[in-house]
């Protein structure tokens, strides 16, 4: 019995070599990691300077979307799924804007910056901007560029290496590099305007309205949305006749559509209280200057309505208020825009 025994475990063992042997026997393989490396390499050459650190914000055609800040600027290294993308890269982080504020970033057609409406916000007596406007703050300096459309593929072998290959995994990776040039999205407006009775000036507070609030990430665009800024200090120039300009920049987004702009101020006289006030619409008087991202806009001698200012008896000591500072001394030749 013993030996029936034995001779049947034999035989069943026998069988199951047999079955063993003729089955097929793939390479055992392991999963590799669910991120692919992928390196970024901004080129800074064309920015307002090199940023002491720079996001990037990747949305994946799912919904998905992945965040990116660093102080390596020129080539930083990230993890990414694998899918197709948009993406976005801009200097330094959003928390350290102070006067803008980034919205939408879950959805790449959502991605803006918006400009902060003033904590407070200057009374109006509907001259300066109309009551229902929001006056904002004037846009900060910011690089931008986009990635457009990428695919973030496998290594070589897919998603799978050999097993006997688990410890040289970063060998079968394909790694993707982008490159993205950021500039930045700011047009500088330059407003000049010819001046009648100039040395009865003492101060200037001025308005635009009509100008994007914000700048579309994806889009590379203004935002539709308009706001109001209030202009900085004003630098004149006397000319020798009692006539001489007044001149400001700002910082805006875009060229916004110059139809809806329209140009406010206030003169406050040297006797320090009398006030003219002045609007104008701009539409014709702006000229677009491409290759200085510029817009002018030159409310010149032959400009029929351009403020005139009456004679007044000066309070004090000379001087001007706040928001002018001298621009020198010359004649009408010497205005160079």
């Amino acid at each position: 019995m013993n030996r029936l025994s034995a001779i049947l475990r034999l035989a069943l063992c026998a069988l199951m070599l047999a079955i063993f042997w003729s089955c097929e026997r793939p390479e055992l393989w392991v999963s590799s990691d669910q991120f692919k490396q992928v390196e970024l390499a901004p080129d800074w050459s064309q920015a307002s300077g090199e940023p002491g650190g720079m996001t990037a914000f990747f949305f994946r055609s799912d919904g998905n979307y992945y965040r990116h800040t660093t102080a390596d600027v020129r080539l930083t290294t990230l993890g990414l799924p694998r899918g197709d993308y948009q993406g976005v890269v801009f200097s330094y982080s959003p928390e350290e804007y102070g006067h803008m504020v980034f919205t939408g970033l879950e959805k790449a057609h959502t991605a803006a910056i918006r400009l902060k409406p003033l904590e407070v916000q200057p009374p109006s007596d509907g001259q300066l901007y109309k009551p229902d406007a929001v006056v904002c703050y004037q846009p900060e300096s910011i690089d931008i560029d986009t990635l457009g459309s990428m695919t973030i593929v496998t290594g070589t072998d897919g998603d799978y290496i050999p097993y006997d290959d688990r410890d040289s995994y970063n060998d079968h990776l394909v790694i993707q590099r982008f490159t993205c040039t950021p500039k930045s999205p700011l047009t500088e407006l330059r407003i000049l305007i010819y001046v009648t009775g100039i040395n009865n000036l003492y101060d200037i507070k001025g308005t635009v309205e009509g100008l994007a609030d914000g700048y579309r990430l994806i889009d590379a665009v203004p935002t539709s949305e308009t706001c109001v800024l209030q202009t900085g200090r004003w630098e004149i120039r006397t000319l020798n006749d009692n006539a001489g300009y007044i001149m400001t920049t700002l910082p805006i987004f875009g060229t916004p559509d110059s139809h809806l702009m329209r140009l406010n101020l206030q003169f406050l006289l040297r006797d320090e209280e009398t006030t003219l006030r002045y609007s104008f619409d701009l539409g014709s008087y702006v000229t677009v200057i491409e290759s200085n991202h510029e817009l002018r806009v030159t409310l010149g001698t032959d400009f029929p309505d351009h403020p005139d200012l009456p004679y007044v008896e000066p309070k004090g000591s000379a001087g001007f208020g706040v928001n002018v500072v001298p621009w020198g001394e010359g004649s009408d030749a010497d205005i160079d825009m």
